[in-house]
């Protein structure tokens, strides 16, 4: 497993915490992050739109019929 990092933004300032401490990132970098961290919330949320509406999709033709798909009584 490689190195591991937490980085904490509020799109003016950002650190970066791992093993080696604690390093403050320039407040550029500090709104790109807060940027980049969004736009990946928002693709994950896409994404789990698309696969809900997918399963209800399987779902919808997995449970119709057509009447000819139903045995008659007699």
């Amino acid at each position: 497993m490689g190195p591991t990092a937490l980085l904490l933004t509020d799109g003016v300032r950002a650190v970066i915490l791992d093993d080696a401490g604690t390093r403050c990132l320039p407040s550029g970098v500090a709104l790109s992050l807060l940027l980049l961290a969004q736009t990946i919330v928002m693709a994950d949320d896409a994404l789990d739109a698309q696969e809900i509406e997918g399963m209800r999709r399987c779902r919808v033709q997995a449970s119709s019929s057509s009447l000819s798909e139903i045995t008659p009584i007699h």
